[in-house]
């Protein structure tokens, strides 16, 4: 049944179409650009959604991989991308099977180049969070972290704590202890952790580190 375009709105990656009989039309700019609209346009909504699928899979690819020329992502990542660019869900999946299969996309490889980056300046909670806000899988995610080398982590939560006792020299201990805890906790080094690298950093200043108890 015909309708008409009503209002015709950018956003970034996609055209939101508001049409005279209440619905809409979310339309990947690509797209959009290859068979445009215009307000006023008497337009049947399921044609030329009919219309654009014969050329969407192509279109999503294209984006895809677009995408990555700008960085490495997840597979989720990607897939919820381009759904919110206005693909649709099968042209999405499509998309990401086809990079997957390529090795464009392989969620292990980006974990791994994330956590061999992040660890030198994030604790562990820190890095879950970011990379679970990334689309790495749980799973996946899990059994990385538990291989995880101590060892950088370590020296970024002294570096850390070393540089905000250095800024913190005027105040008294109590003080900063507390500010170089709570910097280590925003950087989502565990409690354990910052105490030691807190202690740590203490002695190597000369200073004892009787002050263990200050962060709760």
């Amino acid at each position: 049944m015909a309708d008409r375009v009503t209002e015709i709105l950018a956003r970034p990656g996609f055209r939101l179409v508001r049409l005279q009989g209440g619905g809409s039309l979310k339309l990947p700019l690509a797209l959009f650009k290859r068979h445009p609209l215009q307000e006023g346009e008497a337009v049947n909504a399921g044609e030329y959604r009919r219309r654009l699928s014969a050329e969407e899979a192509r279109f999503a690819l294209e984006q895809a991989a677009r995408l990555l020329e700008r960085r490495d992502r997840t597979c989720r990542w990607m897939e919820g991308e381009l759904l919110r660019r206005g693909f649709s869900a099968e042209a999405s999946g499509g998309a990401v099977d086809s990079l997957l299969r390529l090795g464009y996309l392989d969620d292990r490889r980006y974990a791994q180049n994330a956590l061999s980056r992040l660890e030198k300046s994030l604790g562990v909670m820190q890095i879950r969070r970011r990379l679970l806000s990334d689309g790495v899988p749980e799973g996946l995610l899990r059994e990385l972290l538990d291989r995880l080398d101590p060892g950088p982590s370590g020296d970024a939560a002294l570096k850390l704590a070393q540089k905000s006792l250095r800024s913190s020299i005027k105040l008294d201990a109590r003080a900063r202890y507390r500010r170089a805890f709570a910097a280590l906790a925003r950087r989502g080094f565990p409690p354990d952790t910052a105490r030691g690298a807190i202690e740590k950093a203490l002695s190597l200043q000369g200073d004892g580190p009787g002050a263990g108890d200050e962060a709760g």
